[in-house]
């Protein structure tokens, strides 16, 4: 495998999101898989990102290949949701094209051997200030943990927006990158992600 290297601060940065998550299929994703209800992705409308602070220059990116996995959702109520979104980490943009091509490595989302992640959602439970909370597991590579997210739930025009943000560290999926980069990149990366469900119903 070819590995390309540089002591930039940032080449790490894009690193996380999981979820964020092979290259095939990236600009052919089969709509008609990715949900059991009248719901399907805008991916117009919708974004998975992150951002790592560092000691130079902080930096943003985002995965430009996901979609649903399994959904389902009754349309009225956000506690009905089910399943998740996978991911295609190779899809991973940060404007830095040497960069992006080090995240697809080893040391970081090793998209040879885990070409996808997932996003599985286990519980939405309603908050008493109006928000919701998603209770759900991020996988990359071989790793999976739990997160418990505060989420807005929106709806206009046809779409329901499903909106939230987190911060996990790095290294809990073996995101460990090299040496040069980790002496100036923080270990906790901020990911959010607007989740626009556009319903066929109204077409």
């Amino acid at each position: 495998m070819k590995r390309i290297r540089s002591s930039s601060p940032i080449l790490a940065l894009a690193l996380l999101a999981a979820l964020l998550v092979g290259q095939p299929g990236l600009n052919s994703l089969k709509a008609e898989t990715e949900s059991a209800s009248p719901f399907v992705l805008d991916r117009s409308r919708s974004k998975i990102q992150f951002f790592v602070d560092a000691r130079l220059v902080d930096v943003k990116g985002y995965f430009r290949s996901y979609r649903l996995d399994q959904f389902e959702y009754d349309g009225k109520n956000p506690e009905s949701m089910k399943g998740g979104i996978l991911i295609w980490p190779a899809s991973v943009f940060t404007r830095d094209k040497d960069r992006d091509e080090h995240l697809r490595q080893d040391d970081f989302f090793w998209v040879e051997k885990y070409p996808t992640s997932r996003v599985s959602l286990k519980k939405v439970t309603r908050r008493q200030d109006g928000a919701y909370d998603f209770l759900f597991s991020l996988q990359i590579r071989d790793k999976v943990k739990e997160f418990t997210v505060p989420t807005k739930i929106s709806s206009s025009g046809g779409h329901t927006y499903i909106e939230g943000s987190f911060k996990v560290d790095r290294r809990d999926f073996d995101l460990n990158g090299e040496h040069v980069a980790n002496l100036v990149m923080d270990n906790d990366v901020e990911l959010s992600y607007v989740i626009a469900l556009q319903d066929t119903r109204l077409d």
